[in-house]
């Protein structure tokens, strides 16, 4: 079987006629003659009215003279469209039966008995590559059935590969053949996948098509197939090409066979053109480190900070080591910050240690989100970041002098989060807290105190004596975060000699300790005797909290200040009265 029976109905002699119409598999219409005797006899047909009559061969000839274009919708637009609704329908029955004709198809071939016609459509559409070359020796493509040559097409477009070489000598006819821009798409689609060098031949003169629907899917096609005897169309079309759609298709086909000086070609076209700019960075982002040079001389030239920020975003989807040296110059404090935003934000995305210099550079930036972005990429990027944030913290010549103070602090709020707990990170900051260099010591001891480390407390509290305030208030809040009784000692002594804003900051790290304050407390009591000793005795007590606090508490009550008086009367109140006592 390797017909399809259509019903269709004809309007005539003020009713409706049924009339049946085949179709052969390859696409032959098969119009009895006399399609109301093969439905109701002979005798009754000759009772149907001429009109039915004359109407029938209307159809069957509308039938016959659409085939050609309906085949080609049907086997390579995958649709049944027709503004006659008659014909719509016929065709649209022969397209629902398409997977079931490919089973049809198999079963012929295996057939010994088949008409010889059948056996051609069924090896078109099913048959191993061996029975097409033979069956081709014996009948060329050129001279099988219409429908045969578009089954065989569609069996290539449809991704069955093995079946382009036998098509290739008969390709540039039935490409001439075919009607409808549609079907040209569908060809040149197919051509795109079909990995072949014969396929350019086929494809050329399509570029040039009147549809620019056509011109685009060939266009895509050469992109594909990576054809690089298409460069100097392409480069001629690009700027003769009146279709947007089109002139895309140019620029990504350019991306994906170009040489390095059509990268400068396309980034100016972008310039030029904004409505080509993300055509064009995916075809720079296609043709790969051979645009660089293009890339980081326009970046360097141009004044259009937009375009910078697409060429960023196009070295970070490169995503090579070599696009680091022209995001590093993006990064320069001359560029806008929304410029060196976008260049951090690529580095950060980059996953190689050569981007972990420009980011320490840009812990120095006068721009608070790039700061920021800067240093979370550094986090992120773990140990790795940890030598160069150590280099930088000691070498800081790389900022701007008036960002150095920040940029080393930000240096070791990075390093305090990545190296939390790593004994050899923490050895290094011990001795570079050690050091004459005052910021180094700074940045060092704000590193330790935010990172895990809690058995530093007697080091720190080291730390304390003849420091600055900086200095002292570091280690105060460690002390604070870590109490460590054997610490009092050092944190008293330097509570009594400070006269800054550190002191409250001191007397924290001291009360941390608890109960274990007082006695020393105790055994300085009676040395402390300026207004501010005794205001910071006050405060620690009651932070403190505990009643072993109560009889110093007492006497800070009974002082000559009345400053001291009342504040130490109202912490008595609070610890050693009552409910609280």
């Amino acid at each position: 079987m390797t017909q399809l029976q259509i019903t269709l109905e004809i309007p005539c002699a003020n009713g409706v006629q049924p009339v049946q119409v085949g179709v052969a598999y390859w696409g032959e219409v098969l119009a009895p003659s006399n399609p109301f005797a093969e439905l109701v006899g002979e005798a009754f047909a000759r009772m149907v009215p001429d009109e039915c009559y004359q109407k029938y061969q209307h159809l069957a000839t509308r039938l016959e003279q659409n085939a050609p274009l309906m085949l080609e919708r049907t086997l390579l637009q995958q649709n049944a469209q027709h503004e006659d609704a008659q014909v719509r329908r016929f065709w649209g029955e022969f397209l629902n039966a398409l997977d079931a004709m490919e089973s049809a198809a198999r079963q012929t071939l295996a057939d010994p008995d088949a008409p010889e016609q059948a056996r051609v459509w069924a090896t078109a559409v099913a048959g191993a590559p061996t029975a097409i070359a033979d069956l081709i020796d014996a009948i060329p493509v050129s001279r099988w059935a219409w429908g045969n040559q578009l089954w065989l097409l569609r069996r290539a477009l449809r991704n069955d590969t093995s079946v382009w070489k036998f098509l290739w000598d008969a390709l540039p006819r039935l490409r001439d053949s075919l009607q409808e821009p549609a079907s040209l798409v569908a060809l040149a689609m197919g051509l795109g996948q079909s990995k072949s060098d014969y396929a350019w031949d086929v494809l050329e003169p399509v570029l040039a098509h009147p549809d620019a629907s056509v011109r685009t899917a060939a266009t895509q096609a050469v992109a594909q197939l990576k054809e690089s005897r298409a460069r100097d169309l392409l480069r001629a079309r690009l700027h003769a090409e009146p279709e947007t759609p089109v002139i895309h298709a140019i620029v990504e086909a350019l991306g994906a066979v170009g040489e390095a000086q059509d990268a400068r070609t396309l980034i100016d076209y972008a310039f030029e053109h904004p409505h080509a700019r993300n055509p064009v960075r995916n075809a720079l982002t296609q043709m790969g480190t051979l645009a660089l040079p293009a890339i980081d001389q326009t970046l360097q030239d141009t004044f259009d900070d937009t375009l910078k920020e697409l060429l960023i975003q196009t070295l970070q989807q490169i995503d090579r080591p070599e696009v680091v040296p022209p995001l590093k110059r993006m990064v320069n404090p001359h560029q806008k910050p929304r410029v060196r935003l976008q260049a951090v934000r690529a580095l950060r995305a980059l996953r190689y240690n050569e981007s972990l210099p420009p980011l320490t550079l840009a812990l120095g930036d006068e721009d608070y989100s790039i700061q920021r972005e800067a240093q979370q990429a550094l986090v992120e990027r773990g140990m790795d970041a940890a030598p160069v944030l150590l280099d930088a913290i000691q070498q800081p010549a790389q900022w701007e002098p008036r960002m150095r103070f920040s940029a080393q602090w930000r240096a070791g709020q990075a390093l305090a989060a990545i190296c939390s707990g790593d004994e050899s990170i923490k050895q290094e900051l011990m001795a570079l807290a050690e050091s004459y260099d005052l910021n180094q010591r700074w940045v060092a001891l704000t590193a330790l105190r935010y990172a895990d480390y809690p058995d530093i407390g007697d080091w720190m509290a080291n730390q304390l004596y003849g420091s600055p305030d900086t200095i002292q208030l570091e280690c105060a809040m460690y002390l604070r975060k870590y109490p460590t009784p054997t610490a009092i000692p050092a944190l008293m002594d330097a509570v009594r000699d400070c006269d800054s804003a550190v002191r409250a900051a001191l007397e924290d790290a001291v009360a941390a300790s608890g109960v274990a304050a007082i006695p020393v407390i105790q055994r300085h009591f009676a040395e402390w005797q300026t207004f501010a000793q005794r205001q910071s005795l006050t405060r620690i007590l009651r932070q403190i909290g505990h009643p072993a606090a109560c009889s110093l508490l007492e006497q800070l009550a009974n002082d000559s200040d009345e400053r001291i008086a009342g504040a130490a009367q109202e912490a008595y109140q609070h610890i050693c009265s009552g409910d609280d006592r």
